[in-house]
């Protein structure tokens, strides 16, 4: 019971690492206490969640799907993970379950919408990536990063034995980059 106080304390407080270090210590106190573990292990996922520790919080929540595949929290956890991770088509499906879980978490969602909207966009070519300049790059930043590589990849910049890769590369990506008007 002190250990559940101290760390739901430490968590209210959002002193992540203090909370870690409690649930860890109550989790090896009695792990025949099935609900205590349950409870606790969802705690620790979330202040390792909160501590940035992401992969571990993973790991965590993992473990815990395993316990209760109906813990919503849980999804939710793993898919702002996976969100991170770019794995977008399990993040999608994490987000809906946590939202199918818990209809009424605006958060979780929040969290389905923006993982299917990222899906969509991964599957359409991104130009500015392509390019290594960020979405608001103005006109100047965007063709100076257009000339550098055209000039990388101009069939008579390169060498021959990679000339007719560099030729198909510098054609689609000057078409690509022509029809989307950038």
């Amino acid at each position: 019971m002190k250990a559940r106080e101290t760390g739901d304390d430490a968590l209210s407080r959002r002193s992540f690492a203090e909370a870690v270090a409690i649930f860890r210590t109550g989790l090896d106190l009695d792990p025949m206490l099935h609900t205590w573990r349950r409870e606790s292990l969802l705690k620790l996922t979330r202040a390792l969640k909160g501590a940035g520790q992401a992969a571990e919080a993973k790991a965590h929540a993992k473990m815990m799907l395993q316990w209760d595949d109906g813990c919503a929290e849980a999804h939710h956890i793993l898919a702002e993970y996976l969100l991170g991770e770019e794995a977008w088509d399990e993040a999608v499906r994490q987000a809906a379950r946590a939202a199918e879980l818990d209809r009424g978490n605006a958060e979780y969602r929040d969290t389905a919408q923006r993982a299917e909207a990222a899906l969509k966009q991964s599957k359409t070519k991104d130009y500015y990536k392509i390019l290594g300049v960020s979405r608001n790059a103005g006109d100047g930043e965007i063709k100076r990063a257009y000339r550098k590589l055209a000039l990388e990849w101009h069939p008579d910049k390169v060498t021959e034995d990679i000339k007719e890769v560099a030729s198909k590369k510098f054609q689609v990506s000057a078409l690509l980059l022509l029809e989307d008007g950038i």
